[in-house]
């Protein structure tokens, strides 16, 4: 038998678990300590021969939803940050550094082509893991142009809405080894004014409908790691004027006409340990 002793993150407890959660970058020690009473061989050193399982959630920087034009046209929202979930993840003692992926910064409003598109999520990392960035929100066009095409991230995001519309992203996150990863494109923009929706971790983004009608970013992913039922890495949505949940991942929403975009939520790391 062993006591699992961790240094860093956020440490909270829900029943029989302990919570080390990181909302921003950092380092995570973790040690197993043979309990006075029992001698057990796979717990008999801290330095690497045993591995410890724990349930792990690793969520990439959403990206930013994409600047409008001033005319009406509508940019495109932010893909969210690449999600990886496993339960029993196994983790060796030892020192790991962590990095939580920032989200991209949202889209400037302008005359186009003043406007700018949104900036990539950046990458969440842990243990080998790497959990991707979001695609950017592409910016909205005009009558005579196109709105810019989403990029392509952990999930991608959407193209802005102008003339002859614009393509969503690819998303790019994949499985890490044994552990799970989810990812979606992002929406088309529309050529009537509004641009898609970012992907999200399960489902991708709305294609854009048209004018003066949002698109939804894609499904995020649902679990009850933290004790609750919270969701990650819901997609940006466009014409929607509020911020991305603090450090869910999720992709940034594009703004309402005459109102500004807004930025990707950053990512997080959450670790779930039976105690």
């Amino acid at each position: 038998m062993y006591k699992i002793i961790t240094t860093g993150g956020t440490v909270t407890t829900s029943g029989n678990y302990t919570i080390v959660t990181f909302n921003a970058s950092g380092t995570f020690t973790i040690q197993a300590v043979p309990i006075y009473g029992f001698y057990d061989l796979n717990a008999k050193s801290q330095t690497g021969i045993i591995s410890i399982p724990c349930d792990i959630l690793l969520v990439g920087g959403g990206g930013g939803g994409g600047g409008n034009d001033n005319s009406g046209w509508i940019g495109g929202g932010g893909g969210a940050g690449g999600l990886l979930f496993r339960l029993g993840f196994q983790i060796t003692p030892g020192v790991y550094p962590v990095t939580i992926g920032t989200g991209g910064a949202a889209g400037a409003n302008g005359t186009y082509p003043a406007n700018t598109s949104g900036a990539a999520g950046n990458n969440s990392t842990f243990a080998g893991l790497i959990a991707l960035g979001g695609g950017l929100g592409g910016r909205g066009g005009n009558l005579t142009n196109p709105g810019a095409a989403g990029g392509n991230g952990g999930s991608a995001g959407a193209g802005g809405g102008g003339q002859g519309g614009s393509l969503g992203g690819t998303k790019t996150q994949t499985d890490n080894g044994t552990v799970t990863g989810y990812g979606s494109n992002g929406g088309t923009g529309n050529n009537s004014g509004t641009g898609g929706g970012g992907g999200g971790a399960t489902a991708v983004g709305t294609n854009g409908p048209g004018s003066a009608i949002s698109a939804a970013g894609g499904a995020g992913f649902t679990t009850l790691i933290t004790g609750s039922s919270v969701t990650y890495a819901t997609g940006g949505t466009s014409r929607n004027d509020t911020v991305a949940t603090a450090n869910s991942g999720n992709g940034g929403n594009s703004g309402t006409t005459g109102n500004i975009s807004h930025a990707g939520a950053d990512g997080v790391l959450i670790m779930r340990f039976l105690t």
